[in-house]
This record gives C-alpha cells, structure tokens and sequence, in this order.
C-alpha cells in the first residue's frame, strides 16, 4: 500500500511540474495592450488601427521563432487616411527575439514579408516591427 501512495505521489508531484514547466514556458506576444497566444490577429498601429496582420494561421509557435501566413490589412490614406480605403494583401509574419514583460516571455520582433507582388506604400518587402510590452 505505501508503494502505491508512493508511486502516486510521485505522478502528482511530476504532473504539477509539467504544468509549471509547459506554462513558464509559454511565449507572448503584444498586440497594443493586450498579451496573447497564437492570436488571429496583431494590430500594429494601436493609435488608430490603419495597419494590421489578420487571419493568421500560425504553423509554429514557442520557440525561437513563431510563424504564421495571412493577411496585411492597412488604409491606403488616399486621398487622406481620414478618407482612405481599407485594402489587404498576403503577408506572411515571422515573430522573433525575446523580452520579458510582467514575468512573462514576449516576441520582441514582427517581420512582415509581403508575399504578393504589390508592396504596399510606405513599406518594404520585408518590415520589421518592434514589439513592446502589454500596458498595465
């Protein structure tokens, strides 16, 4: 009998520390104020939304690097970006370099790749992004 207890004690005490481990281990990223995991979406220009990845579809997540395909939405701003136009096209988004906000590990880096032929204005091929952390 105190095998047993022994033996399930030994379960319990390794399940909780596989617990612990796999959650300090878990990686962020920021998008405006918010922390998230895997998020659908990231909004780049928190002010006034004009540029953002959506629809992402992440085919790694947690180490080093985090990487997904989807959309680039952005305004346009013609003939202003009060009176700009929505407009989207494919991106891929490569996260990357770690920073600890709040006791928790964050992507520091976005990397926008542009994957259509059209760049929109303003960026490159390839854009990076600084990510900071979550307020508050």
């Amino acid at each position: 009998m105190s095998r047993t207890l022994s033996f399930i004690a030994c379960a319990v005490v390794l399940a909780l520390g596989a617990a612990a481990f796999a959650s300090s281990n878990t990686r962020y990223v920021t998008d405006c104020s918010k922390a998230k995991v895997r998020p659908g979406s990231i909004t780049i220009t928190c002010g006034d939304a004009n540029a953002a990845v959506i629809d992402l579809h992440w085919s790694s997540w947690g180490g080093s690097e985090a990487h997904a395909t989807g959309k680039f939405a952005y305004n346009d701003c013609k003939p202003s970006c009060a009176g700009g136009s929505g407009r989207t096209t494919p991106a891929s988004v490569t996260l990357k370099g770690r920073t600890v906000c709040h006791g928790r590990s964050h992507y520091h880096e976005m990397i926008v790749h542009f994957t259509a032929h059209h760049v929109p204005s303003g960026y490159k091929r390839y854009s990076p992004f600084l990510l900071g952390c979550p307020l508050g």
